[in-house]
């Protein structure tokens, strides 16, 4: 309970020198002289707004508020309120919250509003930066306007940013405390910046892969602390949708530490988060009700080698490959530390004024892209980073993504055998799923695909690993649509396949796909 709560909530007692246990509505009158009662306007959940803080904390009938409730009531009539007057009083508080006049937006360490940028530092001056019109400031949480903020026990604060002569120059010191190599330096500040300046949008997922001894788990920590600082620095992958529901709810960055494999139904759980999907979970105020969430959270992953991954996950990932420093090369952790100490607030200054530029730019649709990739949020960033400084980041991503394609199809049976049976041909192939599976059928005999993946046994299954595909060839090229078939047709897909042209300056071996030493159109 803070000063401001209790100077608030303290008054004359109806007889001080007389303790007495309140009832409901005197346990409602203390309490609601210090807070109000909301509804977040995006999730659906109560809170409870300190006045003097304008901190948000969750309206449950079990928990921390509860507590504090009992505590008010107990400073202001002397003795502790009996629980079934603290339970009617907390559901009158509740009531009061899913009124139509008790709605507003509850965010979570960012919030956008009216064309501003609003992050909290969780500082001991309780105070917010506000981005606004190219530049950022930092402001007390009171002044009028400001968003109404919930924070988790997770939460850490923010370091406080430094103004400097020079952004660029303050900006680069990041690079003395983590392991990132020059050319993978611009896309890293990249995805900060888009974390910074979004509160919903489309997020690609941030991989630092390397092999042990690299860094990894130090540059994650790093990385994020300089978004959303938390106690959690990255641990396993929730364990089911109910956990990483939690997770999201509490955390506006979700880091995860070495992580060797992913298995599908934490994949569709991460591509979710990162792209805007709905997740469930118990309501936080009840013990039966359930919510439904729509959540977008930014997230970052280390790994030494995940594998090749499904074509949905694979093309929103951001991967950073760190070398492992030679041991003469190596600092330790404390004078890693001692140095991020005294520089952090200047990185993070730097970092707040370009993304202020990049705001400012995208706000007022100074770059043109003309086709963006598969996260366009993502690709505005890009491009206003490359117009301010005289960079080529969106190229690196588009480059990197077509590379990230290619190994995720470079050994699906089904992509090998259409390079090998439709490459030699110009025009656009018209088949449907079943006449495909037919003439794609004897490469699938064993020992004519280099792969230990499963080929397709029916129509049903090609057509799913079509689907699945379908993304990642389209990036390398290829012409792939499909449209239900009517007619005699009435009840199969009917696909129409172009292999991209022979002259089209792209080398067959670039896509390393059928290129083992055979000359897969003459197979076909």
């Amino acid at each position: 309970m803070t000063a401001e709560t209790v100077e608030l909530a303290s008054g004359a007692n109806r007889n001080t020198d007389k303790p007495y246990s309140p009832n409901a509505d005197e346990i409602y009158s203390v309490v609601s002289s210090a807070y109000d009662f909301v509804r977040d306007a995006i999730t659906g959940d109560c809170y409870a707004v300190n006045r003097g803080t304008m901190i948000a904390e969750p309206l449950s009938l079990h928990g921390v508020f509860r507590t504090r409730v009992v505590r008010l009531a107990q400073v202001e009539c002397g003795k502790v309120p009996r629980s079934q007057s603290v339970t009617e009083a907390i559901e009158a508080m509740q009531g009061e919250a899913v009124s139509e006049a008790g709605t507003r937006p509850v965010h979570l360490r960012i919030a956008q509003t009216s064309g501003k940028v609003w992050i909290d530092l969780l500082d001991a001056g309780n105070n917010l930066v506000c981005i606004e019109d190219g530049d950022w400031k930092v402001v007390d949480r009171t002044a009028f306007g400001v968003p109404t903020f919930r924070r988790s026990p997770a939460m850490k604060p923010l370091p406080l940013p430094k103004r400097t002569d020079n952004w660029r120059t303050s900006l680069q010191k990041l690079w003395d405390v983590v392991n990132v190599p020059e050319e993978y330096r611009p896309l890293v500040v990249a995805w900060m910046v888009h974390c910074i300046i979004h509160e919903n949008a489309t997020y690609p997922i941030l991989l630092f892969q390397a092999e042990q001894g690299s860094g990894k788990s130090w540059t994650l920590r790093i990385v994020c602390g300089l978004i959303d600082p938390s106690r959690d620095t990255g641990g396993a992958l929730p364990a089911n949708e109910d956990a990483f529901a939690i997770a999201a709810l509490n955390s506006r960055l979700l880091p995860f530490d070495n992580i060797s494999t992913i298995p599908p139904s934490k994949r569709d759980l991460l591509c979710k988060t990162a792209t805007g999907g709905a997740v469930r979970r118990r309501k936080l105020y009840t013990d039966a009700t359930e919510g439904i969430y729509n959540i977008k959270r930014p997230i970052a992953i280390t790994g030494i080698n995940i594998g090749t991954t499904a074509p949905d996950l694979a093309e929103r990932i951001l991967r950073v490959e760190l070398k492992r420093p030679a041991d003469s090369e190596r600092k330790s952790v404390a004078a890693l530390g001692e140095t991020w100490r005294t520089t952090q607030g200047e990185v993070y200054g730097a970092l707040l004024t370009l993304a202020a530029l990049v705001k400012q730019r995208i706000d007022n649709h100074e770059d043109t892209v003309a086709e963006l990739p598969r996260m366009a949020d993502f690709g505005l960033v890009l491009a206003a980073i490359d117009s301010i400084t005289r960079s080529h980041t969106l190229d690196m991503y588009r480059a990197q993504q077509n590379g990230i394609a290619i190994e995720t199809v470079s050994d699906e049976p089904l992509v090998l055998a259409l390079e090998a049976s439709i490459l030699k041909y110009q025009t656009v192939i018209s088949v449907k799923s079943s006449e495909l599976l037919k003439q794609l059928q004897p490469l699938f005999e064993p020992g004519i695909l280099e792969t230990e993946k499963t080929p397709p046994k029916s129509a049903v299954e090609l057509t799913r690993m079509m689907d699945v595909c379908a993304p990642s060839l389209r990036q390398l090229g290829w012409t792939v649509t499909s449209r239900k078939g009517t007619g005699r047709d009435s009840g199969s897909r009917v696909w129409s396949i172009k292999a991209p042209a022979i002259d089209d300056g792209v080398s067959r071996s670039d896509f390393g796909i059928g290129s083992a030493g055979r000359d897969w159109t003459k197979t076909a």
